[in-house]
């Protein structure tokens, strides 16, 4: 299945799922990292949305945004940006986090794979902090 035809199946799968907000279930989905590496000049971008109300007075309060994009640099490393810490209700306390990530080996017939990678953490509304990793 192509991006085009996965792209009509989903975004309105997800339009529905906003129309029934009055539905109740619970959801976990987990970032796995993972040894694939961008090929230089190629571009990655998502967002996490959650939305996890703990009672019918904050159904309209309570949410989390992620956005992200990832960029191959070439030499098996890709760079990136996330924007953490926009949660609300309450003060964002919006964090930059530039990512590298660095595949020095790849198996190519014994199936392992090594990669390498940092984040630094540099909040930049409501700081509980001036920087980190």
């Amino acid at each position: 299945m192509n991006k085009v035809n996965r792209a009509m199946i989903v975004a309105p799968c997800a339009l529905l799922c906003g129309v029934f907000s009055a539905t109740y279930a619970q959801q976990t989905i987990f970032n796995v990292p993972s040894t694939d590496v961008l090929d230089k000049g190629k571009v990655y971008g998502e967002v996490d949305a959650s939305f996890k109300p703990a009672d019918s007075d904050a159904i309209n309060k309570f949410s989390s945004f992620v956005p992200r994009v990832v960029v191959g640099a070439g030499s098996n490393v890709e760079v990136g940006l996330n924007i953490t810490g926009n949660i609300q209700p309450g003060a964002d306390s919006t964090t930059l986090v530039p990512a590298i990530k660095w595949k020095p080996y790849q198996g190519e017939n014994n199936g392992v794979a090594i990669v390498v990678g940092y984040h630094v953490f540099i909040p930049v509304r409501n700081r509980a902090y001036n920087a980190g990793n």
